[in-house]
């Protein structure tokens, strides 16, 4: 990096929903505040908002674009690790890349700080923690399927307010199960 050229401050954001509580917004706004702490400077911000992290970060489009704006010496801040990176060849390819260029990475959850890619223990860190965020990921579909029978039989139904049968399965509204026919035929007059 030239004398003359100050490190630009980068800050990426991803939400693999729209729905999703730590929303980008959110994450800018946690960035920013680490930022003015750190007296680093003005952010620029990539945002991948509804990305699934099972895309690599260099894959997602405001990713590549930062990818492409980075230069030696660089600053780049992440809320949280699994907003970068959900699989552990991801991260481990990156930082190289990182290392390789010398930009810094800042993990706001990580109580501030770049992460010092030159030194063992800060990449033994980094990779305990991407695996961690791998295995975080592959719990979500069994979550979910466990979580989705579930979902429908305690959701409320446009159906009337006693809900139906379907397939066997109650497919209600907060209304209690009806125990029996003749309950469910009284309940309904």
């Amino acid at each position: 990096m030239s004398e003359d050229r100050k490190p630009r401050i980068f800050g990426y954001c991803r939400a693999s929903t729209k729905k999703q509580v730590e929303s980008p917004e959110t994450q800018k706004e946690s960035i920013k505040r680490y930022a003015t702490f750190n007296v680093m400077g003005d952010v620029t911000f990539f945002v991948d908002a509804a990305k699934s992290g099972k895309i690599s970060w260099e894959d997602r489009e405001a990713g590549k674009e930062l990818f492409k704006q980075l230069r030696p010496g660089d600053h780049v801040i992440i809320m949280r690790l699994d907003r970068a990176f959900r699989r552990l060849a991801d991260c481990v390819g990156v930082l190289e890349k990182f290392k390789r260029m010398g930009i810094k990475l800042h993990i706001c959850s990580m109580l501030g700080g770049a992460i010092d890619l030159s030194s063992p223990m800060g990449l033994f860190l980094i990779h305990i923690l991407a695996a961690f965020a791998e295995l975080e990921r592959s719990f979500i579909p069994e979550r979910t399927r466990r979580a989705w029978p579930r979902g429908r039989r305690n959701t409320s139904s446009t159906r009337g307010s006693l809900g139906t049968a379907s397939g066997g399965r109650w497919c209600g509204s907060t209304a209690r199960k009806p125990r029996s026919p003749s309950e469910m035929t009284k309940n309904a007059m």
